[in-house]
């Protein structure tokens, strides 16, 4: 594993079959809404390419006829909180079409994939290398079904057949999971990303903001109001980025 992204998704019901590898036009007016809706205050707002790992306390935002990206390290605390305020958020600008959470960072082998259909979970699955397999609900989707067909259980624990440069072998679900995210990903940009060679994230045309903190939207106000208790380590990715 090689990449580090944390980025949302969502679509409309009818949006067609790789629709973001079409590159389609970015609509500043519908930005506005978009930020708007998901809670974030456009600070130093500017055009800008898609970042799908962007820094800290930096957001990018394509708004597009068919479909919405968004990409903050917020996203990372959305996949283990499916309650928080930013998922919630994005779920309503499509609530009767798809969303999908994707996190990576090559570091841990971190992966996750969650897929929404009409607001609800329908599949995700997601680990890291020192936890294994953390995230796994419903049947494989349709892109996951082939890898897991040719999976198997030793001791319980699942390894997918991998092939690099003429060479089979079986690995850890962490050692595979990027594959399983480009694998989904193929129905929204309509290729497989890591093998691509002319379509990348940041091919797609959109805009940037600064947040004032690292915190979610929603979040910056209780800063101000309360003081903040003491924190524990947190989480391995929190870890990270210190």
């Amino acid at each position: 594993m090689g990449w580090k992204s944390c980025y949302i998704i969502a679509a409309d019901r009818d949006c067609p079959h790789g629709y973001l590898g079409t590159l389609p036009r970015h609509d500043p007016e519908r930005a506005t809404t978009i930020f708007k809706k998901l809670g974030y205050e456009t600070t130093n707002r500017r055009e800008s390419p898609i970042i799908d790992y962007p820094r800290d306390n930096l957001v990018t935002l394509g708004a597009y006829d068919k479909a919405v990206f968004v990409s903050d390290q917020s996203i990372y605390d959305c996949f283990d909180d499916r309650n928080h305020p930013l998922l919630k958020k994005a779920l309503s600008i499509y609530p009767d079409g798809t969303l999908v959470i994707v996190v990576l960072h090559s570091v841990v082998n971190l992966f996750g994939y969650a897929l929404y259909e009409n607001g609800q979970l329908v599949r995700e699955y997601g680990g890291n290398g020192d936890d294994g397999v953390t995230h796994e609900f419903g049947e494989p989707l349709e892109e996951e079904r082939d890898a897991f067909a040719k999976s198997k259980l030793i001791n319980g624990e699942r390894f997918f057949l991998s092939e690099y440069d003429g060479v089979r072998e079986d690995v850890t679900p962490d050692c595979y999971g990027e594959t399983l995210v480009f694998a989904v990903l193929e129905r929204y940009y309509g290729e497989i990303l890591d093998q691509s060679e002319h379509l990348w994230p940041e091919d797609l045309q959109g805009e940037a903001i600064d947040k004032h903190n690292d915190f979610a939207p929603d979040e910056l106000h209780k800063r101000l109001t309360k003081p903040e208790p003491k924190k524990s380590e947190g989480p391995w990715w929190q870890r990270i980025f210190k």
